[in-house]
Formats: C-alpha cells, structure tokens, sequence
C-alpha cells in the first residue's frame, strides 16, 4: 500500500539514530520526511517544497547555522527548528539570530516533535490572518507583499475608524500598525485592544518612520510591543510576526487551558469546533464530536468529597490527552462532561477509540476517603458532522446519543443517526412547548390551537423573504428574517425548523451562500411535516383545566 503524505519536512542530520527517531516523528504527524546528512546535501534540496527544516547544528562538512542563514535567506514561508545535544544558552541565542524559529535540545521528545510537526502541518489550511492598519497606500502595500509571500493572509486598513467593525469581521491573528496616524494613535488602538476581553491576546506590531525621540514611539515601546523602522527588512519583519505569534498563541493556550484537567474550556473547544466545522464543509472532509459524562460522579463527590472528585476529573483529563491523537481536540465543557473533536475520523472509527478509552479509565483506581478506592466508568456519544448541521444541532445529535447511553445502562458508547433521521433523535418538534401552552390555556380559550394557526399564516411569507435576501446575497436581510423565522418556530415548539434557522444565520454570515440555500429548502420542505406534527400533539395533548 502506497501512503501519500500532505507535506514534506526536511530533516538536516548526520546521526543515522536520531534521523531514523525525528523521521518516525515526522510520519506519525502525516508529513514525509526529507533526509539531508550534511551541509551539501541540506543545499541540495533548498529549491524542492516542504513546510519545515529541522536542522542539527553540528554537522560533518559544516555548522548548522550555516544551514538556518541560507535557507531563511531563500525562504521566509518555511518553519526552522534547530536542534543540539549541547545546551549552550548562547547557542540557543545565535540559532534564533541565524533565523530558526525555535530551537530543542536533543535527544528529541518524540511526541513534542509530532505535535509540533502536525500544528504547521494543520497551519496549511488555517493560514494566520494579519491585519495591516496603515494610512499610506504605499507603505500598506509593500509591508503586505512581504508578508503575503511569507504565506499570511493579509488585509489592509486604511481608515482607523473602522477598526473595531473590522476586528469583528476579520478576527485577525496579528496586527501591524503604524504609530501617527491622522485620526487615531496606534498606542490609542493597542490600548483599546489591551482594554476589551475579545482582543486582547492579540499581538500588535508598529511600523514607524519615527525618530528613537519622538514620544509616541517611547510610548509603544514601554507599552512592551513590537516596534519597527519603515521600511522593515523582510525576513525580520517575517520572524517578528511568527515570533508575536508563537508567543501569543502560547498565552491564549494557557488562558484556554481548564487548569484541572488540562484539557481547552468551554468557549476555546467551541471556537476551535467552529474552525474544524468550516474546514470540514470546504473540504467535504469527515470529523465526529465525542460527547462524554463520568458515570454517577454526584455519588463520588458526596461519599468521597470534592478533592476526590476532583483527582477523577483529573485523572481523565490526563488519559483523554495522552490516548487522543495530535490533532484530535478535547474540552471540558461542564462539571464531568467532557467533549472530542475527531477529525478523518467517522462514527466506527470514534467509537472503537472511545471504547478502548473507557477500558482504561474504568481499570483505574481512584482514591477516596479513609483509606477506600473505587472505579468509575464513563457513557458517550458521537455524532458525525453532516454538512446541514449548525454546532447546536452537532452537540444536540452527540448529547442525544450520551443521553441514549445513560438510558441503556451507562458505560458504553452509543453511536448517533445521521442528520437525516435527527427528527428520530431530537424530535422535529418540542412538546415540552406544547405543554407549556397548554397549561396557561384557559378554560374559553385554546391558546395551543391559537399559536398553530398563527405559525401557520405567517412562516410561508417568512419563508419568502428568506429565499429572497439569499438570493439577492443579503446578509443583514438574512439575519433578520431568520431571527423572526426562530422567534415564531421556537415560541410554536418547532425545534427542527428553529435550529434550521440559527444554521441558515451562521452560512450567511461566513459568505457560505450555498450551504445557506441548502439549509433553507430543508427549512421549507419541513415545514408540511413540522405544521402536521404540531397539530397532532395539540389534538393528543392534554388540556389544562385549571
């Protein structure tokens, strides 16, 4: 069997041990491995394509560093990685000079070096996103083309007072910006970046033309940015920007780290399921959620109390991190739930992992309260990602399956339908809505009835102005139809049309006109269903009298 790799690495070492440990590495990550054993052999494949270089900087025929220098000065789209056996912090020091982007000591841990490969491996496709604020055409052109050839996506700002509409709408990476600019300061807009909870891990970097004197650039200076003379050196202006990116990426990931656990919270898992989800329909590639609870954890807490329960949690957070893959995603999304992103991965393949993970976790022993020890299982759910989906109906389709494994028994995984039988799952209504109304009826009058007949006048007109804002590609039209659309669908208990809604919303507003319009004739073709199914739970109900 022939195995086809997404990228190459180029490996510059003579030791034939440590080349065979870093190219196991390199395979386990999904790349293939390009052996150089010297300075010459390194050179060789310069004009050829790979995505990283990891470089010893003792070689046979010459130094390392010579390597890192001629590469970077060819190119800046490649990640570096030097590597010795000898740790000399000044050695360290000069490789980062030299242009490497990172520097380990040997030997090497595998299971770093694999997670490292795959997240620049991952990075083909999540491209960082710089936003240049700059009000001088030329200037704002020249510092993009460098970056642009460095392999960033790049968009320009030329009017500062849109910078906050813009920061909503690009959600960038990193910002350049120069420091005098005729409405706002760029230290003006980093401390409004600093001041507000949705940007402030962002890094910023100034350009200015500006004397070493001059008091707005000591002020971006003591402010701790990056701040650098126009016009910029390409390859410095490159490493600066991966520099302020690794190093903000670190802090945004112990900021999104559950510390008990180390697994991401809530809002980081979801934001990362977010991209994984837009990945996916562009791709038409497979990825499946994990929706996982410790079984009878109350019990834990109450017989063997907080601390015990807490060293569970812990312990599962350790086994979830350890046995998932270097891509795969987990989070702790509630108290004792936790939440898997498996991408290339379907329901079979999500199940047998998370089977073979429940062995384990139920294997081990817990300590509790006097001396005694227990052992706990875990249920789950998985549900694959289908292209109709929104995350609610994602999570809805997993939670549903946990539930079903709750209901048979727990410790097991239950393997949810597709999205073309949720109405099996979820129901294409929501009944406890119905119940609702029927209890605040009176007696003269069926305010049941009265919601149905309601629903029934006005979502075709609804429906109508829906398909006219997609076809005229109008997102604020879209947005506002769709939340009157979710009002009448949510207050009338149809729970499949109102989750339509909120997926039809969301393709909308990431420009996914397509899978828009697909949502809303599946929101259209429910509606005959959706209308007949409330009328039959309205006529079985039974009514409140009082």
């Amino acid at each position: 069997m022939t195995v086809e790799f997404s990228a190459s690495v180029l490996i510059v070492e003579d030791d034939p041990a440590s080349l065979a440990e870093i190219a196991a590495s390199v395979i386990r990550a999904g790349c293939n491995p390009m052996p150089a054993r010297t300075l010459e052999e390194a050179r060789s494949h310069f004009g050829e394509a790979f995505i990283m270089a990891i470089v010893d900087l003792h070689l046979p025929d010459g130094s390392g560093l010579d390597v890192i220098r001629a590469l970077r000065e060819l190119r800046l789209d490649v990640t570096i990685i030097a590597m010795s056996s000898h740790h000399d912090f000044a050695a360290k020091i000069e490789a980062i000079r030299a242009g490497a982007d990172t520097f380990i000591e040997k030997p090497v841990n595998a299971d770093a070096l694999t997670a490292a490969i795959t997240k620049v491996s991952d990075g083909q496709e999540r491209v960082a996103r710089v936003l240049i604020v700059e009000d001088d055409p030329v200037s704002a052109r020249a510092t993009g083309g460098i970056l642009e050839h460095a392999g960033f996506r790049v968009a320009v700002l030329q009017d500062a007072l849109q910078f906050e509409q813009q920061m909503l709408a690009l959600h960038p990476d990193l910002v350049i910006m120069d420091i005098s600019m005729p409405q706002i300061s760029g230290v003006e807009l980093t401390r409004f970046l600093r001041q507000d909870s949705r940007f402030e891990t962002v890094p910023v970097i100034y350009l200015t033309a500006a004397s070493s004197g001059d008091s707005a650039l000591q002020a971006a200076a003591s402010g701790g940015e990056n701040v650098m003379r126009k016009p910029p050196d390409p390859a410095t202006l490159v490493s600066a920007v991966r520099a302020r990116l690794r190093h903000f990426g670190r802090l945004r990931q112990l900021m999104d780290r559950d510390a008990l656990t180390g697994t991401m919270i809530r809002r980081a898992f979801f934001e990362r399921a977010d991209e994984m989800v837009a990945l996916a329909r562009r791709q038409h590639s497979l990825v499946t959620l994990a929706m996982l609870d410790v079984d009878h954890f109350k019990a834990v807490n109450d017989t063997h109390g907080h601390p015990a329960g807490d060293r569970v949690l812990a312990s599962l957070g350790d086994l979830l991190r350890r046995a998932l893959r270097a891509t795969d995603v987990v989070g702790r999304v509630g108290g004792e739930e936790f939440a898997i992103l498996l991408p290339a991965a379907g329901v079979t393949a999500a199940k047998l992992l998370l089977e073979r993970m429940l062995e384990e976790f139920a294997a081990i022993t817990h300590e509790g309260t006097a001396g005694a020890s227990f052992h706990l299982t875990f249920s789950a759910g998985v549900a694959q990602f289908e292209p109709l989906m929104s995350i609610d109906m994602w999570v809805a389709v997993a939670d549903a399956a946990l539930y079903e494994a709750k209901s048979e028994g727990r410790a097991r995984v239950v393997g949810a339908v597709g999205w073309s039988d949720v109405s099996e799952v979820s129901g294409v209504i929501d009944r406890d809505v119905i119940e609702g109304l029927a209890r605040v009826s009176g007696p003269s009058a069926d305010l049941v009835q009265e919601i149905i007949d309601l629903f029934e006048e006005v979502v075709p007109a609804h429906l109508k102005t829906l398909a006219a804002a997609l076809r005229d590609r109008d997102g604020q039209g879209v947005a506002r139809t769709t939340h009157a659309l979710r009002s009448s669908c949510g207050n009338a208990g149809a729970r499949r049309m109102a989750n339509l809604c909120t997926a039809i919303d969301h393709a909308a507003q990431g420009e996914e006109w397509t899978l828009a319009e697909q949502q809303a004739e599946a929101l259209a073709g429910s509606f005959d269903e959706t209308l007949s199914e409330l009328r039959q739970a309205a006529g079985a109900r039974t009514r409140y009298e009082g």
